[in-house]
């Protein structure tokens, strides 16, 4: 809540605004913000070496000089943790410590077999990189916002509220009024202490081609995974600033199991928001903070996204559906020999 910006002069404030503005608003590189950065700050400088003004050393040296550095002074870039992915079996290595890797993967993808593909260049840097967003950053951003905050509130009230059959959000659902936490309660309740507030969230797992498509299909493909609160009203739920956002990296997408490696991350936090709850030490609305506890609802996927995302077989397969034993049987030239259909 204090941000490093606000006790900076005004000249060097505006220097600033104005490369963040083309950074975030126009979608200018990290290079060419750097570049912006370096000009303006050489502007000045030639301004203030004029005759008949006053030079200002004091807030040259306050620019920044890289836009990472920028960011960092208006407190607008969330914590990330840069894992190291294998090119093969996409298996993913945090950092130590001391920030540093393993040269080789030892992962196993079967007990007989392992990986040992490397992970690093000559200079100690993962060959590729997945970067994980911290979700408990993503919380205490969230509850920054006393609008958000406020709506996150006023959601609880609408737990116990009679619908009368007309449903206007997922809590009128007996889905969410039934949902038991950890304890063996109803998760979502308004028994529990006023400080505290239980988050719900679909997760959205997809992928698709960055390149575009060609004559021979998709040549590469990267995902996203992108939990959603719904605790927010639909009109702000799926906006940018209101959503964790993590890219799976390409240019290959992962296989059923590859998949695990990836979402793994985000399901230990998940696992700690609800067992344990995340405490965020101060929100827009609670000086002296409040407990946050979380829980996953529902996946939103297409069908080969949802297959892979709860370790299903592919609707291709021999047993293709997910809630019955309907199965069929292709032969050589892929024409059906035998199908079961579901008497349900």
């Amino acid at each position: 809540y204090d941000r490093p910006i606000d006790h900076y002069n005004p000249f060097a404030q505006g220097l600033m605004v104005i490369t963040l503005i083309g950074y975030i608003i126009m979608g200018i590189s990290r290079r060419d913000g750097d570049f912006i950065l370096g000009a303006l700050s050489l502007c000045f400088n030639f301004v203030c070496s004029r005759p008949g003004i006053s030079s200002s050393e004091a807030s040259l040296r306050e620019i920044p000089s890289t836009l990472d550095t920028l960011l960092s002074k208006f407190r607008i870039q969330s914590r990330f943790v840069a894992y190291a992915a294998c090119l093969g079996c996409h298996q993913t290595y945090k950092p130590t410590a001391s920030g540093t890797y393993p040269q080789r993967c030892t992962n196993k993808p079967t007990p007989e077999t392992e990986c040992s593909q490397p992970l690093v260049n000559e200079e100690g840097k993962p060959l590729k990189t997945f970067l994980y967003h911290s979700f408990a950053d993503y919380l205490s951003g969230l509850m920054s916002d006393p609008e958000v905050e406020k709506c996150i509130d006023d959601s609880m009230l609408f737990v116990n509220r009679e619908h009368g059959g007309h449903f206007r959000g997922p809590f009128d659902g007996s889905f969410l009024r039934e949902f038991l936490g950890p304890d063996g309660q109803r998760l979502f309740c308004l028994d529990h202490d006023g400080e505290e507030r239980r988050l719900v969230f679909s997760l959205c797992i997809d992928f698709f081609n960055v390149e575009g498509m060609n004559i021979r299909g998709a040549s590469t493909s990267c995902g996203i995974m992108a939990p959603a609160c719904l605790n927010l009203p639909v009109e702000i739920r799926y906006q940018l600033q209101n959503m964790w956002l993590t890219i799976i990296p390409g240019p290959r997408e992962p296989t059923l199991t590859m998949l695990n490696h990836y979402t793994r991350p985000l399901i230990d936090d998940m696992v700690v928001a609800w067992r344990d709850g995340i405490f965020i030490s101060r929100t827009a609305l609670r000086p002296r903070g409040r407990l946050l506890r979380c829980a996953v609802a529902n996946a939103v996927c297409d069908l080969l996204a949802a297959r892979k995302t709860s370790q299903l077989s592919p609707s291709i397969s021999k047993i293709f559906c997910s809630c019955c034993d309907c199965w069929h049987e292709l032969g050589a030239d892929g024409k059906l020999i035998k199908k079961w259909r579901c008497l349900l």
